[in-house]
């Protein structure tokens, strides 16, 4: 590609075009022509950045991977065309490519290397200004392509995989009922375990397709009797305690407030929570939920306190990540309980925090506050 052409490139680019001759030039000088035939790869996820590409002909799609424990899949988030640029990552820094790109069809790109833009701030800092911005702005809309392709994944993957599951647990239920013919005792227990393992699925699958959905404008708002709340989180973790001789209780004075919330999603942080309490305490040991009340602050105070093994120190920290799982964790589980309650928590404007050991040399305790009803009003306290 002869220089004059790699000019017009540039003129003509979204990136460069707002640059004056002269500066484009200072960039001509670290690009160069680069062709792609159909399905060849520009560059991998985690591969070094060094270079930014501009589409002269041709299309090139952005992926992302998809993590999963056997393969590893990617979804594509964005197509760039002539003028548009890929490998934004290059250009802000980044010491490592982002995403990935490869060549939809027969494609030639401008090459341009890093240290360009790297210069560009240097020796012209408005001008590199401007192409920090739109970088930024890529960036930008990138990610929240990114995070809108896995958001709608995740939708659809949940909504897909419970409706079969909810097929396999109602024939499951006509089999129980001998429907289909007399079982006998260990049958119908083979039966029972299937069932509920197909319930512990579920779970996982709502825990999965919560992460991009708590935010507190999509809340639905209400006033929620917090009593009914604790005391069906009991109810649901009562079968699990009962199988390991778990004492489990709740401690409070009084009758407990109104809290201004979502009703489902906070039911679903105390039980992510009191089911963990639970799940990691040993057989005959104890799990505690304590209610106060902070007067001066205007929030309740909900206190799970397990005598289990505990939380190492260092683990305190990542408990509460998105797919973190600790290295004594169950098998089962998305490693999604703890990340989702913290969303929810702090989504109804509150906070929580892990302790550990919290009973002599064991244990731990998971602390989370919830801002309760203004004395100004119903209506002005829920966004009516």
């Amino acid at each position: 590609m002869e220089t004059a052409d790699i000019m017009k490139t540039l003129e003509e680019s979204l990136l460069f075009g707002d640059l004056k001759d002269e500066e484009r030039g200072r960039i001509a000088r670290f690009s160069n022509e680069a062709v792609f035939e159909a399905g060849d790869i520009l560059f991998h996820e985690g591969d070094p950045a060094e270079k930014i590409y501009i589409v002269v002909k041709g299309t090139v799609a952005v992926e992302v991977g998809l993590l999963g424990r056997r393969r590893r899949r990617c979804a594509t988030i964005a197509t760039a065309g002539r003028g548009e640029s890929v490998g934004w990552s290059a250009g802000i820094g980044s010491p490592s490519y982002l995403s990935s790109a490869y060549a939809v069809e027969k494609t030639t790109a401008l090459a341009i290397d890093r240290q360009a833009v790297r210069l560009l701030c240097t020796e012209e800092p408005s001008s590199g200004l401007l192409v920090m911005k739109k970088l930024a702005d890529l960036a930008s809309s990138r990610l929240s392509r990114t995070a809108g392709v896995l958001a709608n994944m995740l939708s659809t993957a949940s909504h897909d995989l419970k409706a079969h599951l909810a097929a396999v647990e109602s024939l499951n239920q006509v089999v129980l009922g001998g429907y289909a013919g007399d079982l006998n005792e260990q049958q119908k227990k083979f039966l029972t375990r299937a069932g509920e393992r197909v319930k512990g699925l579920v779970s996982i699958l709502d825990e999965i397709f919560v992460t991009p959905h708590v935010e507190p404008c999509v809340l639905q708002t209400e006033l929620v009797p917090l009593e009914e709340i604790v005391c069906d989180s009991l109810i649901k973790a009562g079968p699990m305690a009962a199988g390991k001789r778990i004492e489990l209780k709740a401690d409070w004075f009084g009758k407990l407030p109104l809290i201004p919330g979502d009703r489902a999603r906070l039911k679903q942080a105390f039980d992510n929570l009191v089911g963990n309490a639970v799940k990691f305490t040993q057989n005959g040991g104890k799990v505690n939920i304590r209610i106060t009340d902070d007067d001066e602050r205007r929030q309740t105070i909900v206190e799970i306190i397990d005598n289990g093994p505990g939380i190492d120190a260092g683990e305190i920290a990542r408990i509460f990540d998105d797919f973190y799982r600790g290295k004594d964790a169950p098998i089962d589980g998305a490693g999604l309980g703890l990340s989702n309650a913290r969303r929810i928590i702090e989504a109804h404007g509150g906070r929580i925090w892990a302790e550990s050991p919290c009973r002599g040399s064991k244990g731990a305790k998971f602390t989370f506050t919830l801002p309760r009803l203004k004395r100004g009003g119903i209506g002005d306290e829920i966004g009516n």
